[in-house]
């Protein structure tokens, strides 16, 4: 006997790693590489201009403005290898997650079974007792 709950919960699981599937590797990388060379090109753009406003005295000399886009763009131009090591941490939790619901639903199927043989044990135990 299922409830609800337990379907819910067993199919937004297989949803999730079906997404995780989906977006991590697929034909779809291969779109992306384009994506990756101008993510690439305009980071180096923007580097550019911003140092040269530093080497020249147009501004102040700073740090972080510079930081920024280059992260953003190594993380854009290794996009597979984000996906991967963020996919390590996500595919444990999924699976402790899984088998947190599974050891969930055990425990609810034998608390109805319990229920039911009781109320078996107590409907029987009244009959008799008419009866006599």
């Amino acid at each position: 006997m299922f409830s609800f709950s337990e379907l819910f919960d067993l199919e937004f699981l297989k949803f999730i790693r079906e997404i995780r599937n989906i977006f991590g590797y697929t034909e779809l990388m291969e779109h992306a590489r384009y994506g990756r060379y101008l993510a690439g090109v305009f980071t180096m753009l923007f580097m550019a201009v911003k140092s040269y406003g530093m080497i020249v005295g147009d501004r102040d000399w700073e740090i972080m403005p510079l930081l920024r886009p280059f992260a953003i763009g190594l993380v854009i131009i290794n996009w597979g290898s984000f996906l991967i090591i963020l996919d390590g941490p996500l595919n444990g939790l999924s699976r402790l997650g899984e088998v947190q619901f599974e050891r969930k639903i055990e425990t609810i199927k034998a608390d109805h079974k319990l229920v039911r043989d009781l109320s078996v044990e107590l409907s029987m135990k009244l009959l008799t007792g008419l009866l006599k």
